[in-house]
């Protein structure tokens, strides 16, 4: 039982850290999308002063004034958005750490991803010795199974060994009252009303459910990790791609920008590349996140949370 409680305990210990990788890297997330937005619009607003020197100019007409204006509003409710965003979490992490609310949270550890994985199997293989329901289940069926051997037992005779030392008897002869006694003594209950069948009937059949328990939840379980593991690979393969579309778009902002003050592209055109860029970077910080979140959940799930920290500084790309 003590084993079973420890199992438990570390369980709760690990759906604890899981959530804790969730609201931490849920604030970094939230404050690195802020960071995109406020560059985005920084760089509309000054798209939008651009305009406006155009149209004194007389070199673009009000509807291209307009449509600047609009994006880089909407850019600036973005922004709102994003930041009352990161007030949220931040609450959120503060109530599950147990701060105040005047608490400042420092993030030491960015959103990360890994270039390469361990094989699935070896995640495989420590669910199957390390998850905690397989092992509180395999406790129980060694409990069941020594359980059996009690009720088995029953069927044998009760044996009491006994014995007596005098080590005085002053005025009696030895030869009358023996100075030591040794002695077996036992009882057998041929017969108790089948009770013995009955409770080693159920024995049986508590083994054969935990045993058919520990099976399902072997197969279970390796769903999850199948699961999970298809999770870190598409994210792998997410910021690998968007890790090319951000390259490109960086370069089609920059022509856009220049071509936009020689003349040759409209302000729309500016404005198209410049959220193209913004949602693709938000994009691949949401793959981050996806990645290091389903990471904690499966190192979870294998029984070793503690791991965690070995992703961050041996395999981080």
């Amino acid at each position: 039982m003590v084993d079973i409680a420890r199992e438990s305990r570390e369980q709760t210990d690990a759906t604890q850290r899981t959530l804790l990788a969730e609201s931490y890297f849920g604030l970094r997330l939230a404050r690195e999308v802020a960071r995109v937005q406020q560059e985005t619009y920084n760089s509309l607003q000054r798209h939008y002063e651009d305009v406006l020197k155009l149209e004194a100019a007389g070199m673009i007409d009000k509807a291209g004034r307009l449509f600047a204006q609009v994006n880089m509003d909407e850019a600036q409710r973005a922004l709102e958005a994003s930041q009352k965003e990161v007030t949220v979490v931040q609450s959120a992490l503060r109530a599950l750490l147990n701060l105040e609310d005047t608490c400042s949270i420092e993030l030491t550890s960015a959103l990360f991803i890994n270039s390469s994985l361990p094989a699935k199997e070896e995640f495989l293989q420590a669910m199957q010795t390390e998850n905690y329901l397989i092992t509180q289940l395999q406790l129980q069926s060694d409990i069941a199974r020594q359980q059996l051997r009690i009720d088995q037992s029953r069927y044998l005779p009760d044996i009491a060994l006994f014995g007596k030392q005098t080590l005085y008897a002053h005025g009696i002869q030895s030869n009358l009252v023996p100075r030591t006694m040794i002695g077996v003594g036992f009882t057998w209950n041929l017969f108790d009303g089948l009770a013995r069948e009955k409770r080693i009937r159920q024995s049986k059949l508590a083994q054969q459910t935990l045993a058919l328990g520990q099976a399902k939840a072997k197969d279970d379980l390796s769903v999850d990790v199948d699961k999970l593991y298809t999770q870190l690979q598409k994210a792998q393969d997410n910021v690998r791609a968007l890790n090319t579309t951000i390259e490109l778009s960086e370069e089609l902002v920059r022509i856009r920008k220049k071509s936009f003050a020689e003349g040759m592209a409209t302000s729309t055109e500016v404005v198209d590349a410049e959220t193209m860029l913004a949602n693709v970077r938000v994009a691949r910080l949401a793959a981050y996140y996806e990645y290091d979140v389903a990471l904690m959940n499966l190192l979870a799930l294998c029984g070793v949370p503690e791991h965690f920290e070995r992703f961050t500084t041996d395999y981080t790309d």
